[in-house]
């Protein structure tokens, strides 16, 4: 089965011209780690990392997982679907990316700013309470 959902990788990449990050398919089918059918999606899943995930890509090693499909139509349905949702999904990772950059900047900025400011009004206070104990020392 593996075999024939890897065809329909290497199809799917021809037709649309994209997808080439996705070196492969991985099919996991039913063992006992599985979780509990979903009656809202109709779907069984696989534990990874303590979530309950029906089928998933994987971007870090490049390939798509497909979980508890016994039959081939519903592995290649699988394939399309996670093919499909990634290409789709993909060119706005970079944006994701830049925007994650500018927050992080940002808040340190804002950081730098904040550190000034209290640090000047710590300044504030310690002249202040210079004055009290010159004051304190003349009565």
């Amino acid at each position: 089965m593996e075999a024939e959902l890897n065809r329909e990788l290497r199809r799917l990449q021809a037709k649309y011209r994209a997808g080439f990050d996705i070196l492969r398919v991985e099919w996991h089918p039913t063992s006992p780690s599985l979780c509990p059918k979903n009656d809202l999606i109709g779907e069984t899943g696989a534990f990874v990392g303590g979530e309950c995930l029906t089928d998933e890509v994987n971007i870090t090693r490049f390939y798509i997982v497909v979980y508890e499909q016994d039959d081939l139509d519903s592995g290649l349905h699988t394939v399309r679907h996670e093919f499909i949702e990634h290409i789709i999904t993909k060119p706005t990772q970079t944006f994701v990316k830049l925007s994650n950059v500018l927050i992080k900047l940002i808040n340190e900025l804002q950081y730098e700013d904040q550190e000034d400011v209290v640090e000047a009004i710590a300044k504030m206070e310690d002249e202040e309470y210079e004055q009290i104990k010159k004051r304190a020392k003349k009565d």
